[in-house]
C-alpha cells in the first residue's frame, strides 16, 4: 500500500500542540533526547518546509506558525551569530553546530581534536582566522597512513569581528568555529582507513555519548531555562 507521507507528517502535525524545527539531518540526535520525546520534530527531508532547511527559512517557517496560533519552536545550530540574535521562540545550542558536539562529546574524534590543537596552537592569533582542511597522507601503494590539518584560505570577512571577539582559546575554537568540513573528512578518513565497521554515525551515537540524554548539554544556562519554560 502507498503511503502519502506528506498527508501523514501534516495530519500528525495538526494533532499535537507543539511542533519542533531542526536541521536536516539533525533530527535523527534531537528524536533521542529526553526531554524532545513527547514532541513533534519537524525536518525537510521530504520537503515539508517550502523552501528548504536552512535556518533562515526555519525561522520564517516559526513565525508563520505562530501567527496562526500555532506552538512551533526551532532548535538551530548557532553557526557565527551571536546568541542575542535570534528571535523568541528559536532556541540556538551553544556550539556552531552539532558537529562540534559530536567532537568534543565523542571518543572516535579524539585524534582529530588533537590535530586540530596541535596545528591552531602554533600560530593561534592567525591560524583561528583560516578555514581548516583535512589532507589524508598516504603510503606509495594508495593505503591510508595518516591525516594532518592544514590551512584552507581565510575566513571571509564578515565573520572576523565574531572569530576575534569570540574565539580566543583552544576550546572556544573546538566550540564555535566552524569545523564541518573537517569532522566529515575524518569520518571518511577514519572508514578509508579501519574499513566500514569503523563508521563513525554520529548523529545516531552522539545521544549515548553525552553525559545523559539530554539539551542541557547543548544550551548556554540562560537559553535552557527558556527551553524549559517553554516546554515544560
Amino acid at each position: 500500500m502507498d503511503i502519502n507521507y506528506e498527508k501523514y507528517k501534516n495530519i500528525s502535525r495538526e494533532m499535537l500542540d507543539v511542533v519542533i524545527y531542526v536541521e536536516g539531518n539533525n533530527i535523527i540526535f534531537y528524536k533521542k533526547l529526553k526531554e524532545l520525546e513527547r514532541y513533534f520534530i519537524d525536518t525537510d527531508n521530504k520537503n515539508s518546509l517550502p523552501n528548504g532547511n536552512c535556518c533562515s527559512e526555519i525561522r520564517r517557517q516559526v513565525r508563520e506558525d505562530r501567527k496562526q496560533g500555532k506552538k512551533s519552536y526551532a532548535i538551530l545550530d548557532r553557526d557565527y551569530n551571536d546568541l542575542n540574535s535570534f528571535d523568541n521562540f528559536i532556541f540556538p545550542i551553544d556550539y556552531y553546530s552539532l558537529e562540534n558536539v559530536s567532537l568534543l562529546f565523542m571518543e572516535e574524534f579524539k585524534p582529530l581534536e588533537n590535530k586540530i590543537i596541535d596545528y591552531v596552537q602554533e600560530d593561534f592569533e592567525n591560524r583561528r582566522f583560516e578555514n581548516l582542511k583535512l589532507i589524508i597522507k598516504r603510503y606509495d601503494d594508495k593505503r591510508v597512513r595518516d591525516f594532518e590539518i592544514d590551512n584552507n584560505g581565510k575566513v571571509h570577512s564578515d565573520i572576523e569581528n565574531y572569530i576575534s571577539n569570540v574565539i580566543n582559546s583552544n576550546n572556544y575554537l573546538l566550540r564555535y568555529k566552524d569545523l564541518k568540513m573537517l569532522i566529515t573528512s575524518f569520518v571518511s578518513y577514519n572508514k578509508q582507513k579501519n574499513g566500514k565497521e569503523a563508521n563513525i554515525k554520529y548523529f545516531d551515537d552522539l545521544p549515548e555519548r553525552l553525559p545523559e540524554k539530554s539539551i542541557k548539554y547543548l544550551f548556554d544556562d540562560k537559553t535552557y531555562s527558556e527551553v524549559m519554560r517553554e516546554l515544560y
